[in-house]
């Protein structure tokens, strides 16, 4: 018995002995989700032929056309499933999101259905492409209108949602017809990794009747795999039987394909074989026991465009070799990380039972969002959704780092799901119709450096850590007037330099320019720049001076590269002058009369400064006898 494989990497199921033993099972589906594409809002039906339960995919995608394919196209043979479509004439990427009760983690058989059916009435068959979550499933390109093309995979997400993408590759408009999970065993086709997904290749069942040729799925098959018959050639003889028998199999082939077989014969005669890889023994002897099940399978695969099996019967054999079936899938590597679970999802508590769900996805159902935002946020790259960016590590998930939805018709609180995003560096909310009080979350999000809330209409008080990150220049903070609280309107000016007390007053005054003089005095005395770049990750150069000073250690604040050439008294009171243009209080402050009197004096005392920073100072005293009048 030899017969000739084609395929370019594989696993490979050999299911061999006479049947197998029913399996018991609760014949509910709590595990399935099973999609109609295209059928009408509120619909769904129960399958006549199947009794598998159908709903409409209104519930799982937002984007596409309903349509029906033409009436020529369907016959009383033809699926259900296959009557409608959903179309997708717009967006480069539309996606199905089947977040499954389950989880992560666990194995799943995903399946789509495709019959363009001259839906369009355009008679122009398309091609594109099936992603599932950020990687290349598969290409779709039926041959004609009728064909019917059927992708499936065996899968392990490693997050809770699953993404099935459709991707207009200007080769026609992307269309789908039926959209179905199972879950499976996690024991059942085991694999070298959970990177490793197994799409489906052939899945046939040996010595099914030639009359009927009946396809065998669930109800037969509990997981709902499909099992084509296969065409047995006229030198092979098919049997079956319907004993009960005994069997421990971690595939579970159904009842109705095992009870089919191949060169089967009497039970007391004796059937040994080999089996054979391009002529070289891959596995055996094999002994099939009576009324068992053997499963002969690899989790290793090659990239041969033939592979050439053959079944060779033993000298001690009387009879022939049998296979009762046989599953061939192509292994997929998915590389592409998807987008950090803490940044996409976060709990909520939904009865009966808490529901998972996208946090951005979220923002785009609670506030309406009109962007063509699907599948994952962030992944692949070249799929970014509108308005967002994301830090890309290597294999690390990428994470949400910019969030602009300015001008989006947002209305209602800030979501408390937006804490979810931790590694945001900048947050856009303005011009939008937001209400309520400012959360206090905002505060805990410690990489955001940019916060705009201008054009919106909150109330209450804003959070004392935002208002000090913004005093200290860690945070460029942008709001408007708050109702019964504080405010700033615009924030104007470089980080870092700008007015605290503007934050609080939204006013500018005379002491401001004080404050701002101060800084760059220390920038001068220092040799370092208001805001920290790299190595101390934004601190403030009023941190770092406050934190020298009580160490009272003036060599160390000091420029460096004056290399200790400068009087000591003269610098000190120098860094006294700056630290009383930076004090939080205006009142406090000097006047800029004052500042320049001191510094003259620092001057006058300054006898063994470096030649550049002396320099410095001369300009910016000049500056000021010839701008800057007594205040």
């Amino acid at each position: 018995m030899k017969r000739m494989i084609m395929l370019k990497c594989f696993i490979l199921t050999l299911l061999g002995g006479f049947v197998l033993e029913v399996v018991v099972h609760a014949q509910d589906q709590s595990g399935f989700i099973s999609i109609d594409c295209g059928l009408a809002e509120d619909s769904n039906y129960t399958d006549d032929t199947t009794g598998i339960a159908y709903s409409t995919d209104a519930a799982f995608i937002d984007t596409g056309l309903s349509n029906s394919i033409l009436s020529e196209f369907i016959t009383n043979s033809l699926e259900l499933q296959l009557w409608t479509v959903r179309s997708f004439p717009e967006g480069s990427r539309n996606c199905y999101n089947l977040s499954a009760a389950q989880g992560k983690g666990k194995k799943y058989l995903i399946r789509a259905a495709f019959m363009y059916g001259n839906y369009d009435n355009q008679d122009q068959v398309p091609k594109f492409e099936l992603h599932l979550g950020a990687d290349l499933w598969d290409t779709v390109e039926p041959e004609n209108a009728s064909t019917i093309i059927k992708k499936e995979i065996i899968h392990v997400p490693l997050s809770n949602y699953i993404y099935v993408c459709l991707v207009n590759t200007n080769f026609g408009t992307p269309f789908i017809s039926a959209l179905e999970l199972r879950l499976l065993s996690y024991s059942m086709y085991p694999t070298q990794s959970e990177l490793e997904s197994l799409a489906s290749f052939s899945r046939l069942d040996f010595g099914s009747s030639s009359t009927t040729k009946q396809v065998v799925r669930y109800p037969d098959d509990f997981y709902d795999r499909i099992w084509f018959p296969f065409n047995t050639p006229a030198d092979w003889v098919s049997l079956s039987t319907s004993l009960a028998i005994n069997t421990a199999n971690i595939y579970e082939p159904p009842f109705t394909v095992m009870s089919t077989c191949c060169n089967a014969a009497r039970s007391n005669q004796t059937r040994e074989f080999n089996i054979c890889l391009d002529n070289k023994l891959w596995f055996g002897p094999l002994d099939p026991v009576f009324l068992s099940t053997s499963t002969i399978f690899s989790t290793t695969w090659g990239s041969k465009a033939v592979f050439d099996y053959s079944f060779v019967k033993t000298q001690k054999s009387d009879l022939q070799p049998i296979i009762n079936a046989l599953e061939i899938y192509i292994v997929k590597r998915f590389l592409e990380s998807q987008t950090d679970e803490d940044d996409a999802f976060f709990s909520i508590s939904v009865s009966p039972s808490p529901v998972s769900v996208s946090a951005i996805v979220n923002i785009k159902s609670l506030y309406g969002v009109m962007r063509n935002w699907q599948g994952d946020p962030c992944a692949p790259k070249a799929y970014l959704w509108e308005g967002l960016d994301c830090s890309y590590n290597g294999h690390d998930p990428p994470r949400i780092i910019y969030l602009n939805l300015s001008s989006s018709g947002l209305t209602g609180v800030i979501p408390p799901f937006i804490s979810n995003l931790t590694l945001i560096q900048s947050l856009d909310l303005s011009n939008n119709s937001l209400t309520g009080p400012l959360p206090e979350f905002l505060s805990q999000l410690r990489f955001l450096k940019v916060l705009n809330l201008k054009g919106n209409k909150f109330s209450g008080p804003i959070p004392v850590e935002l208002i000090e990150r913004a005093k200290n220049g860690s945070l460029s903070l942008r709001t408007c007037p708050i109702e019964g609280g504080t405010y700033v309107s615009k924030v104007i000016g470089t980080p870092g330099y700008l007015d605290p007390e503007y934050y609080e007053t939204n006013r500018l005054n005379e002491k401001s320019d004080v404050f701002s003089f101060g800084i760059v005095l220390l920038e001068l005395i220092t040799g370092r720049p208001a805001i920290a770049k790299r190595e101390e990750k934004g601190r403030h150069i009023l941190q770092w001076v406050n934190f020298m000073l009580e160490t009272r250690d003036i060599g160390n604040i000091i420029d460096p590269r004056l290399e200790g050439e400068f009087d000591t008294n003269s610098v000190w009171k120098a860094v006294k002058v700056a630290m009383a243009c930076v004090s939080h209080t205006s009142i406090k402050r000097p006047t800029m009369t004052l500042v320049l009197m001191e510094l003259k004096e620092c001057l006058a005392a300054e006898k063994a400064g470096r030649e550049a920073h002396e320099s410095d100072l001369k300009d910016i005293i000049g500056m000021m006898d010839g701008e800057i009048g007594p205040w």
